[in-house]
């Protein structure tokens, strides 16, 4: 099923495992109003290409909406985090054109994207710290609201129970620092929390586009109308098929078939 009209463009956050690579795609409209396009996990070592080639292909896939525009990824984030942050960040370099910034997650009261590039303690590379503890506080804010709109999240019907444990399994305690109080997000012992990181990710990339860059693509797929009885004869000898994009599937997860809550 196409993507809502709503749909003006979207973003990626991938998150780096030690075995795979987990990404979220998030489209977006008005007001911040939100929707789930696709959740893939992308299996392989990090250290290879492989699995790097795969998301590549993933973030030049093609989506559309409902009236036929395109919708495309125009920012990626990628974690750097753990023992493969020399390729995340190579993967990174050579698609700074895309608006693919490799980041760090820090926490405490800073924006959710920086105004300018941190430099890597060894290689100097440039890497966008990220303020996560302000974009959780954002999106668990979204979840909570009821009624579609500015800052809602439209969650796909096929983003299992694992997906709502995961981007719900953190919260904020308040903890004490020589006898000051300060808040920090807490993931307890045995949860995971990728789901959430994801969409930290994918809400940052959101935040590194200018205005400019968040307007409704112009491009606009080629509809041909078929005459109301060439349909009915082709649907007696096969079923209907609508593309919707036009990149190889990958080992994946939660994948998005575009219905939403």
């Amino acid at each position: 099923t196409d993507l809502p009209h709503h749909v003006h463009y979207a973003t990626a956050g991938v998150d780096t495992q030690g075995d795979r690579l987990e990404v979220e795609i998030v489209g977006w409209g008005t007001g911040d109003e939100s929707w789930g396009i696709r959740y893939e996990v992308i299996y392989g070592d990090p250290a290879q290409q492989d699995v790097w080639r795969k998301l590549d292909a993933l973030l030049l896939e093609k989506f559309w909406t409902n009236e036929g525009r395109l919708v495309r990824v125009r920012s990626a984030c990628v974690d750097t985090g753990g023992h493969h942050a020399a390729q995340a960040i190579a993967f990174c370099k050579s698609r700074f054109s895309r608006n693919v910034f490799p980041i760090k997650g820090a926490g405490g009261p800073r924006p959710v994207w920086p105004k300018r590039a941190s430099k890597t303690s060894v290689s100097r590379d440039n890497i966008y710290v990220v303020g996560v503890d302000t974009a959780k506080d954002a999106i668990y804010g979204r979840l909570r609201i009821a009624n579609p709109g500015p800052g809602y999240c439209h969650i796909p019907e096929d983003y299992d129970d694992a997906w709502f444990e995961q981007i719900t399994s953190e919260s904020v305690v308040t903890r004490y620092k020589e006898g000051r109080p300060f808040r920090v997000w807490v993931l307890p012992s045995g949860k995971r929390n990728e789901a959430l990181d994801c969409r930290v990710y994918a809400f940052a990339a959101r935040m590194s586009l200018s205005e400019a860059m968040t307007k409704p693509s112009t491009v606009k797929t080629e509809r041909v109308e078929i005459p109301p009885a060439t349909i009915a004869a082709q649907s007696e000898t096969k079923p209907e098929t609508k593309i919707v994009s036009t990149a190889p599937r990958i080992g994946r997860r939660m994948r998005s078939r575009g219905v939403f809550r």
